[in-house]
């Protein structure tokens, strides 16, 4: 894992407030605290009401002495023809770059320019500066320690973090399942009791019911199922209660029930 983690935000309230939060999520995830992480700030002007020192404070991180300016003019250029590494040596933009680069340990100690800008030891034609960390960690190694590796920990620690609200989701999900099953449960049997009931002489019918609204109902449900039939104005109403299992039918239940009703039209007898 490297050394500092660099964090780069603009001097805006929306930004600095996102820096923030990044810095509160790694250090909650414990991926990286606050103090090993650098803020550099980007587009900088010195009228901007934020500067460094505030966003310190409000991040909580040390913040890079360089900063880069906001001259867009040095940038539309090269930026417009794709070729940002022909930026001109005496851009304030480029020099900026190269003193957070001796800055933070990535290039050689730099030595004052001839407009007392920061002109470190630069790479020939063809080479890439020599990367070197705190500890002197050569570029191979830090790449190592930085590569996919590193992706793959943070994926697994982030994914540790998750698993107990997927789990908690998924519970509640399943018993949602089971109450909405029961209703239904409910519902027809209630049907086939009131059914039945209209079928069956006045003497027979509560036994008829019963028989019809258990007969379809499962062992986990049928064992406390009641069902009650009544008679009147020409209707047979019946009433079947259920009780609702918790995650494993058969197991425990809630300590209510739930109804079905249903009504059908009492058959006229001979």
């Amino acid at each position: 894992m490297a050394d500092r983690a660099l964090l780069v935000t603009t001097p805006d309230v929306i930004a600095v407030r996102g820096a923030k939060r990044a810095v509160r999520m790694w250090d909650r995830l414990q991926i990286r605290k606050a103090e090993e992480t650098t803020v550099v700030v980007n587009r900088h002007t010195r009228s901007t009401e934020i500067q460094p020192p505030l966003i310190a404070r409000i991040t909580g991180t040390a913040v890079a002495a360089t900063t880069v300016p906001a001259h867009f003019k040095e940038l539309q250029g090269v930026v417009d023809a794709g070729r940002v590494h022909e930026l001109e040596a005496k851009s304030t933009v480029k020099q900026a770059m190269w003193a957070l680069a001796g800055e933070l340990g990535l290039v050689r100690a730099a030595q004052t320019g001839h407009k007392g800008g920061p002109a470190a030891r630069r790479p020939g034609r063809g080479q890439l500066p020599a990367a070197q960390g705190r500890h002197g960690m050569s570029g191979d190694r830090r790449a190592r320690a930085t590569g996919p590796g590193r992706d793959r920990g943070q994926v697994t620690v982030e994914f540790l973090g998750m698993t107990p609200t997927i789990l908690v989701t998924l519970v509640v999900l399943w018993q949602l399942v089971l109450v909405g099953y029961t209703f239904t449960l409910a519902g027809n049997a209630a049907d086939e009791a009131a059914r039945a009931g209209t079928a069956a002489s006045p003497g027979a019918r509560q036994g008829a019911c019963q028989a019809a609204g258990t007969d379809k109902l499962s062992g986990a449900w049928g064992s406390g199922a009641t069902v009650t039939c009544a008679t009147g104005g020409g209707m047979v109403t019946a009433d079947v209660r259920i009780r609702v299992p918790i995650l494993f039918p058969g197991t425990l239940s809630f300590p209510f029930d739930v109804t079905g009703h249903a009504g059908a039209v009492e058959e006229e007898t001979d």
